[in-house]
């Protein structure tokens, strides 16, 4: 059976035409038979877009006329390939509403990271970087996501010659804390909801013993609020049922910059140094 070229260009061209035509185009698949007889105004109406529309979905197609266009949609009324057709719009369909679903996500995450120009005050960030950048020792704390952060902050940091140190939970031990922090030292905390009451319980030991604290979290309801010298707040509301980690990473990566910055440091090069004596190691 010779295949509808109408049939193919349509479905061909389905996500490319803008919102009205593809109502049309999807009418015209779906419905070959409707098209061959009834009027153009009773089917814009049944596809709910305008008349002219369906005019220029047949001018879009390359015809001369709408009547071009009825005359081939009563050939497609006979191709018993209709079925066929169908089942293609639905995937076309499922397929645009999966796109969509990755823009939404994409778009949500977009505005997350602008949100960081706008939402945090740039006198903020910078109080917070001096805090860092001037500590004798500095350390890092977060639990489950915010423990992904902190890391990532502590290999930044390292990176530009600062003496940074994660603390880490463990189980058998409570709090593992390589050196112990004390007055003129700095601790970054990374909190999201739900807070663990771990993390305000070692925000506050360090904070008794003189240790700066600089918070990044994501509202003003978490009880670092009120311990930190400096928090940095981050939306974490994301186009999804899971929360985004996207804004407090860029937000460390900020602070990390502005620390490097505050200590004169050349990242590109401690980093270069650091690599040559990997290389010379691994030989």
């Amino acid at each position: 059976m010779e295949k509808n070229p109408l049939a193919d260009r349509l479905l061909e061209e389905y996500e490319t035409m803008p919102p009205r035509l593809r109502a049309a185009a999807r009418f015209v698949l779906e419905h070959p038979a409707e098209v061959a007889w009834m009027s153009m105004r009773e089917q814009g109406r049944r596809a709910g877009v305008s008349h002219s529309t369906m005019i220029r979905l047949a001018a879009w197609l390359g015809l001369d006329s709408y009547d071009d266009l009825r005359a081939i949609c009563a050939q497609m009324r006979r191709d018993p390939d209709g079925p066929r057709l169908r089942v293609a719009v639905a995937t076309q369909q499922a397929t645009a509403k999966e796109i969509s679903m990755v823009t939404g996500v994409a778009d949500s995450l977009t505005e997350q990271v602008k949100s960081l120009g706008s939402g945090i005050s740039p006198k903020r960030l910078l109080a917070a970087a001096n805090i860092l950048a001037e500590a004798r020792g500095l350390f890092c704390f977060g639990m489950h996501s915010g423990e992904m952060i902190a890391r990532h902050f502590v290999h930044l940091a390292s990176q530009v010659g600062k003496n940074t140190a994660l603390i880490s939970m463990v189980p058998e031990s409570g709090t593992d804390i390589p050196h112990r922090p004390q007055d003129g030292d700095a601790m970054l905390v990374v909190s999201f909801a739900p807070h663990s009451p771990v993390t305000s319980k070692l925000a506050r030991q360090m904070m008794d013993r003189g240790v700066a604290i600089v918070a990044v979290t994501d509202g003003k309801a978490s009880t670092l609020q009120r311990i930190a010298r400096e928090n940095i707040i981050v939306p974490t509301k994301l186009h999804s049922c899971f929360p985004s980690a996207t804004t407090a990473l860029a937000a460390t990566e900020f602070l990390a910059a502005l620390t490097a910055e505050k200590m004169n440091a050349n990242a590109g090069r401690t980093r270069g140094q650091r690599e040559a004596e990997l290389a010379i190691l691994e030989g």
